[in-house]
């Protein structure tokens, strides 16, 4: 649906996120809420990888500190190899 065409009425949209709240909540007991927790932090998370394939089909490495990581804290193999072999960092 385009953003900005239909105007909700704030009070429908508040009763509507209520009742998909309490449905969710509902349907889960506190167990089943604390296993789904504790499979998404740290390092059991799926997104918390050492290495990644993105979309472009590049592999991606965890290397927070680095210059040229994105925002996640990611940089692409290659570049890092390319560093690794000239012995300083690449500018892009």
């Amino acid at each position: 649906m385009p953003t900005g065409v239909y105007v909700r009425d704030p009070e429908i949209e508040a009763a509507r996120r209520a009742k998909i709240s309490i449905a969710i909540s509902a349907s889960m007991t506190p167990e089943k809420r604390q296993r789904i927790g504790d499979t998404l932090r740290g390092s059991n998370a799926p997104w918390y990888k050492e290495e990644q394939l993105n979309t472009a089909g590049y592999i991606l490495v965890h290397c927070s500190g680095h210059p040229r990581a994105d925002g996640h804290g990611r940089i692409k193999r290659a570049i890092l190899i390319a560093e690794q072999k000239l012995g300083r960092y690449t500018y892009a």
